[in-house]
């Protein structure tokens, strides 16, 4: 069977072909509370979104190392960087398909517009994103970019590649300032006694005055 017969077979013949269940097909892991392996969770609103499939998940991972001549003995920790991660999504939402969480594709015409819409609202609000895969979880993740075509495939789903890539964090530095109120300035001069002057000086004073 090729991979377009089971495209077909997923997203089914139209919204109306769901077989017994009249909320949609239901996988039988979604039956025993395993949702499948990869998701999003949103830490602004609180909401994890899984997807009908995940036919792909690309990982990458970039150190960049420098190409200068470094010297005998030195760390080489100091010469090496990591880029942050990215991962490519690559999801499948049938209009056929039943609700693992009930409600959550529901807010437009179909759930695959549903999802697409979605997606784009999520990178528009650049929501900071924590994205659970089978082989490692990545946290501070923000969507760059969404690829989704549409054709006489995707009538009744949605094929779309999502790119997420991660903001590495640094911690601050913290200053301390003191509570105690600045003295700079206050600081008492003493007392200033006059000095008479000197006959030379009076004698020098006298001859300016006319």
């Amino acid at each position: 069977m090729s991979a377009g017969d089971l495209w077909q077979l997923f997203v089914m013949d139209s919204p109306g072909d769901q077989g017994p269940f009249e909320d949609g097909f239901w996988p039988p892991q979604w039956a025993e509370n395993i949702p499948g392996n990869t998701s999003i969770y949103d830490t602004v609103t609180g909401n994890t979104y899984y997807f009908d499939a995940v036919i792909r998940v690309g990982h990458s991972r970039k150190s960049v190392i420098t190409k200068h001549p470094v010297q005998t003995g030195a760390s080489q920790g100091d010469h090496i960087y990591r880029e942050p991660s990215s991962v490519v999504l690559e999801i499948a939402m049938s209009d056929a398909m039943g609700e693992y969480v009930p409600g959550q594709y529901s807010d437009g015409p179909t759930r695959s517009i549903s999802a697409y819409q979605l997606m784009g609202s999520l990178q528009d609000n650049a929501h900071n994103l924590t994205l659970t895969t089978r082989l490692d979880l990545y946290e501070n993740m923000y969507i760059e970019d969404i690829d989704a075509p549409d054709d006489h495939e995707t009538l009744y789903g949605l094929k779309m590649h999502v790119t997420l890539r991660q903001i590495i964090m640094a911690e601050v530095a913290v200053v301390i300032v003191s509570a105690l109120p600045h003295t700079t300035g206050e600081t008492p001069t003493g007392t200033v006694q006059p000095t008479p002057p000197t006959p030379q000086q009076g004698s020098i004073l006298s001859e300016m005055i006319p």
